[in-house]
């Protein structure tokens, strides 16, 4: 009735998705909170999606944050990925 759908998976398969889903999400979304990143007029529409994501993760505990990242076993490798990609692009724009 509340139209869930069971998935069943492997532990690990679910930690590697989590990784993606929850994990990375949660990295991506806190320096946007810390930055204090709001709406504004002028604007493109990618900007409501962010501040969607911000909205999501905003009322999150730093404890939460911290055991999302440090108790996946995927969570570092990703992250450690998406800072890699980040460090790349930004040194092509220098």
């Amino acid at each position: 009735s509340l139209g869930l759908e069971i998935i069943e998976t492997t532990p690990e398969e679910h930690d590697r998705s989590m990784a993606t889903s929850q994990a990375l999400m949660h990295f991506i979304t806190l320096p946007l909170i810390r930055m204090g990143i709001k709406n504004q007029k002028i604007k493109i529409s990618a900007l409501d999606k962010a501040l969607e994501l911000v909205d999501i993760f905003k009322d999150d505990s730093e404890q939460l944050f911290e055991d999302v990242q440090n108790q996946n076993p995927y969570a570092r490798g990703l992250r450690k990925r998406f800072i890699k990609e980040l460090q790349e692009i930004d040194s092509k724009l220098k």
